[in-house]
């Protein structure tokens, strides 16, 4: 059963969504947000390779994740998918028959056939079940693949532990630091090839990872 902070996290996901998209228009937003894509993908393209053949996984992709930017074939999953498709439906009007979009969470979803490469951008955090959830991003990606992952990492230890233990970022039921992510990626058999981090902002660093399957 789905815990209550992460049902509560997704509650309020959503109505966040629907506020910070409410006065955008939505061909100048998505616009913004492709071109956001591709300078991410530009930062880490060194330590990436995207074939316009692979196969590409977008987990926990919200309304307009990195989907938008890949080639090949892409599958795009969301706990909330069918929630954004009903809220913006023009989001998603250019990708029907282009892409698949799934609504399952991260620990739970299931391919037949594992992945080139694995995104999983801002959403660890997010998840019900975190361990589940990362070993499940190991059996989605294929042997000698890449996960690329980001999360919102604590600056300040002192902040992190009371974060940790009082709802005061109810987005997001995990808190994490970098080296107890970093611990989390090597027990699931990931090497961290790369990091960076992207933001830098008060309470949090956006850092992104990217692993290999090995």
């Amino acid at each position: 059963m789905p815990g209550l902070k992460w049902k509560a996290a997704q509650y309020f996901e959503s109505r966040w969504w629907r506020w910070y998209l409410r006065k955008k228009e939505s061909e100048e937003y998505l616009q913004w947000k492709l071109n956001y894509w591709k300078t991410f993908l530009d930062t880490i393209g060194e330590n990436i390779s995207l074939k316009p053949d692979g196969n590409y996984l977008d987990l926990g992709c919200g309304p307009a994740g990195i989907f938008m930017a890949l080639p090949g074939n892409v599958v795009a999953v969301d706990p909330l998918i069918e929630k954004y498709q009903q809220d913006f439906p023009s989001f998603f009007q250019k990708y029907e028959g282009k892409m698949l979009f799934l609504q399952a969470k991260a620990e739970e979803f299931s391919s037949t056939y594992p992945y080139d490469i694995v995104f999983c951008l801002n959403v660890i955090n997010h998840v019900d079940d975190i361990v589940r959830a990362m070993g499940n991003l190991r059996s989605l990606c294929k042997q000698g693949g890449t996960i690329v992952v980001s999360v919102d990492e604590h600056r300040w230890q002192m902040l992190h532990h009371i974060f940790r233990w009082l709802p005061f970022d109810v987005l997001h039921p995990h808190q994490l630091s970098r080296s107890g992510f970093e611990k989390l990626l090597i027990s699931n058999g990931f090497e961290i090839v790369y990091t960076t981090i992207l933001k830098t902002e008060l309470i949090f660093r956006y850092r992104v990872w990217v692993a290999r399957c090995s």
